[in-house]
């Protein structure tokens, strides 16, 4: 039956199943053990979300099989749960045969970067599970989607603000980069990277998600790679940067080259001034 689930943040369409051991739910069978109709693992994972206080698994999302969920990829599939104490969050459970021994990295990873304010918020983490604060697509833009949106208005000040964006990401993006951590897919940041708005304060934010490739490096690449892709890979770049020839881009790799060796504000700044980011 489909319920609509209520938070102070968000509201959404989606079916509740009840965590219960005594009787158990095909969906929640289904993201327990996937890829298999059963597996051996599922009564400890029950047991494991009934005493950390989970209540509720949502299915809402696109459609795999049957169910819908968030997403999937080749060591996890994520859902909507619904905690006890924590509320609405995703859930993200590592695949039955996953080549990953444990989720244990990214949740560690997580936890080092939940200050930084640029993950999603971590409240549990454990081998085989990951709750996190929930990304609202009603208020959150893909980067693409979102630079898309204000050029796509052809005025002034929307460029304006588009490169406004652009800049505090590459400063959030130097303060990881000093923390040495390195996401590892932020050249293609389509899925990774979103916009996002509080509608109570009218103020924007970034939140960068899915960190289970990333790494702890000294030589990170964050900064390095986000440049590339609004420099080579965005397809409206030349709105973005009047002045995109060879010349101009010689003069970016050089001072990224800079960078990469000092990791200084200073190359950071001469960046930001040299894309002319306000």
């Amino acid at each position: 039956m489909d319920q609509r689930i209520h938070t102070e943040k968000t509201t959404l369409d989606g079916i509740l199943h009840r965590i219960d051991k005594e009787k158990i739910d095909e969906f929640i069978k289904f993201v327990l053990c996937y890829p298999r109709t059963e597996c051996k693992e599922l009564k400890y994972r029950l047991d494991f979300l009934i005493k950390n206080h989970y209540q509720y698994l949502i299915e809402y999302g696109k459609r795999i099989l049957n169910y819908r969920i968030l997403g999937k990829g080749y060591s996890s599939i994520i859902v909507l749960g619904y905690h006890k104490y924590y509320g609405l969050g995703v859930l993200k459970i590592r695949r039955i045969d996953s080549r990953r021994k444990s989720l244990e990295h990214e949740g560690i990873i997580l936890d080092y970067l939940d200050k930084t304010l640029i993950t999603p918020n971590i409240y549990q983490w454990s081998k085989d599970f990951i709750f996190m604060e929930y990304i609202d697509p009603c208020k959150c833009l893909s980067i693409e989607r979102y630079i898309t949106s204000l050029i796509e208005k052809k005025n002034n000040y929307s460029i304006k603000i588009a490169r406004y964006v652009l800049r505090r990401i590459l400063i959030r993006l130097y303060l990881i980069d000093k923390l040495g951590i390195d996401h590892g897919e932020l050249n293609r940041p389509y899925n990774h990277l979103y916009v996002c708005r509080d509608n109570t304060t009218d103020t924007m934010y970034v939140k960068i998600i899915d960190w289970e490739s990333s790494r702890f490096s000294l030589s990170p690449k964050n900064v390095t790679s986000f440049t590339s892709f609004i420099l080579y890979r965005y397809p409206l770049r030349n709105v973005l940067f009047e002045n995109i020839n060879e010349e101009f881009l010689e003069k970016t790799r050089q001072v990224l080259r800079v960078y990469r060796k000092t990791y200084s504000i200073q190359e950071l700044i001469r960046l930001i001034k040299l894309l002319g980011l306000p």
